[in-house]
């Protein structure tokens, strides 16, 4: 692909992709409303654990159970996928990281993203809509200029481990400023941001001369075994997935039936109370088994067909979650890792350093800034 293609490609996905839909969570409901949904008294099917809850708990535990049993009679036949996915993931891998984490950063400095009862475009918010720097004390506005900076670096490549260092500490400092309320998009952001850190950009990137000291510091990374990366990013978004579908689902489930209920989601017949029910098993299980790199492929393309279900039957955009839509097709690609190999190999070609330019890798190969 010509390298103005796919920059006016990516500066037009930018400038034309809806924003005027709304967001589920905390975003789709105001503070008052979130207040009062917390306190209200638990559903009959999240206190009695009446037995439609159970048959539903055990239903799903079921249906895990023979996925796991299946996927130890299809793995010879997954490894053979591995073998023809391997080459295509490893180039694309990282790019798909890199561009829908900046887009999901960037819409969200620009309140493009805001949450519910803000008019868009009038408050930068730090990753989520609900993490809005008006609520910090004054002298903190400048962390949407930062959030800015660093999407775009990564959204076009350049000096890509620097921009996921910032966002790592971008993490860090959301996670300092606004306590406990960040933590659950905290994993979100500092998974993927380790990912790059550790990986580099992959292809279509542009290839800038590195000051020695963040040379060194940039091929001491790229040292780092990729399959131990991987495995810590499966690791971390799954335990946090897990985090979310427990705290927020099986703790918390008025917020989730009050946001299926004012989208009017679809629910087949099944009971807004029991649906919620159903999603806290799911979500929380499929966490943890993600973080035990089991059924990682068809959890992942289960996952993006539920995320794109409820997106568009909430009517919000696919930007709101690009980082997960992102994460999600890497694991489909990828797996479970197995077939990785320390990137020792990679080192020597990536101590010289031309001119400025843009790079394409070609099919043989992937490279790293």
């Amino acid at each position: 692909m010509n390298k103005y293609i796919y920059i006016i490609l990516l500066s037009a996905l930018v400038l034309c992709t809806p924003t005027g839909a709304q967001a589920h969570e905390a975003w789709l409901l105001t503070p008052a409303e979130m207040i009062e949904l917390a306190t209200a008294p638990l559903p009959e099917a999240f206190v009695n654990g009446d037995m439609i809850s159970f048959s539903l708990g055990l239903f799903i535990s079921i249906a895990f159970l023979c996925g796991l049993v299946a996927e130890y009679f299809w793995k010879p036949y997954e490894r053979k996928l591995d073998y023809y996915l391997e080459p295509h993931a490893k180039r694309f891998g990282p790019l798909i990281i890199r561009v829908t984490l900046a887009l999901f950063m960037i819409y969200a400095a620009l309140g493009q993203a805001p949450r519910h009862g803000t008019s868009i475009g009038t408050q930068p918010t730090l990753f989520v809509p609900d993490m809005e720097l008006r609520l910090l004390s004054e002298g903190w506005g400048f962390l949407s200029s930062v959030e800015i900076i660093l999407g775009l670096m990564l959204l076009y490549g350049v000096f890509t481990r620097v921009a996921a260092l910032g966002v790592i500490l971008l993490a860090f400092t959301g996670l300092a400023l606004f306590g406990s309320e960040f933590l659950p998009y905290f994993g979100h952001a500092f998974a993927p941001g380790v990912y790059l850190l550790c990986i580099g950009g992959g292809m279509y990137y542009v290839k800038l001369k590195l000051p020695e000291p963040l040379d060194r510091i940039r091929l001491f990374f790229a040292k780092i075994d990729r399959g131990l990366i991987y495995q810590s990013l499966l690791f971390l978004v799954g335990i946090n997935f897990a985090f979310l579908g427990f705290r927020y689902k099986f703790l918390e489930p008025n917020l989730l039936i009050k946001i299926l209920e004012i989208g009017n989601v679809p629910n087949f017949g099944i009971p807004y109370e029991y649906m919620a029910v159903m999603m806290a098993f799911i979500e929380t299980t499929a966490g943890v088994l993600i973080a035990l790199r089991l059924l990682v492929r068809p959890l992942a393309l289960f996952l993006i067909g539920a995320m794109m279900f409820l997106a568009l039957s909430l009517g919000e955009s696919f930007i709101f979650h690009s980082n997960i839509f992102g994460i999600m097709f890497v694991f489909a690609l990828f797996g479970d890792g197995s077939r990785f190999k320390p990137a020792a190999s990679h080192i020597k070609k990536e101590r010289k350093h031309t001119s400025p330019s843009f790079v394409y890798t070609g099919r043989k190969g992937s490279a790293h800034v």
